[in-house]
């Protein structure tokens, strides 16, 4: 009752194999395998309580991106499997042209859009802070609280402050003090309660190696993630990283996880 498939993709630019894959299938399961795409009205059949006051969307299957840097088509894939779209990391990768190593939240956005208009999904922007005024206004603010708690500052008026050395040079308490706070912030929030309770997953372009954690194959850099679930008493969230086993769920305070990230978007089923 099994069935074998061995592909690979030829780069014939550098002479090489791009990917090699191995498909195991049950033949009787594949006959009996729905065929049409999830509708969004039904999705929040998989959102879930539990009784430590998670609310979570269930079902979302696990990738595992490798040694490459596609976290951003790995969440894809995961996100589209999610929605009943038989789709690839490897053939999304090459649609979208993504490269190796970690990369911004914008250039993410654009590989997913890329990726996504193929297979009858759409790319939402729910959050993004990318903009330079935006940037400049949080280096500022946060000048002046270090000045206050006799922290090092950044030199603001001969160096422009990128958000990868505003990130990771920065003091994370200070950083987090200026970032969770006012309307913004209360926008991320209320916007992953609303889209988790419709059971849609939301794809989270951070900057790790803000705050420690443990277990990660990627120390620092762009990076993106899957946000699955929240708690709003104790004010976390739960999300997946695409790396395999140990990271399906996780949790972390969701002041932190804000003063990480760069963007949230949403993929959604064009139905």
């Amino acid at each position: 009752d099994s069935a074998f498939l061995l592909e690979s993709s030829w780069n014939k630019s550098e002479d090489r194999a791009e990917f090699i894959r191995l498909r195991m299938i049950s033949i009787s399961g594949a006959r009996n395998k729905p065929t049409k795409i999830t509708r969004r009205s039904t999705l929040d059949d998989n959102v879930k309580t539990d009784d430590k006051g998670f609310t979570y969307v269930e079902g979302i299957p696990m990738v595992d991106q490798g040694q490459k840097g596609y976290c951003a088509v790995a969440s894809a894939e995961r996100v589209m499997r999610y929605y009943g779209v038989d789709v690839n990391q490897h053939e999304m990768a090459q649609i979208s042209n993504t490269s190796w190593g970690g990369t911004s939240g914008k250039v993410m956005t654009e590989a997913l859009t890329q990726a996504a208009g193929k297979y009858h999904t759409r790319v939402l922007t729910l959050f993004e802070f990318e903009d330079i005024k935006e940037m400049e206004a949080v280096a500022r603010s946060y000048n002046r609280l270090a000045k206050k708690r006799d922290k090092p500052e950044f030199d603001l008026e001969h160096f422009y402050i990128p958000i990868s050395q505003l990130l990771t040079e920065g003091d994370p308490k200070l950083l987090k003090e200026v970032r969770a706070s006012g309307t913004k912030y209360s926008r991320f929030q209320s916007k992953l309660y609303s889209y988790i309770d419709d059971g849609v997953p939301v794809l989270w372009a951070l900057y790790l190696g803000v705050f420690k954690e443990e277990g990660l194959p990627q120390s620092g850099g762009g990076h993106m993630r899957i946000i699955i679930g929240y708690n709003k008493q104790s004010q976390e969230l739960i999300y997946t990283d695409s790396w395999g086993a140990g990271h399906e769920m996780k949790r972390m305070k969701m002041d932190e996880a804000y003063t990480m990230t760069m963007q949230l978007t949403i993929l959604q089923p064009a139905r």
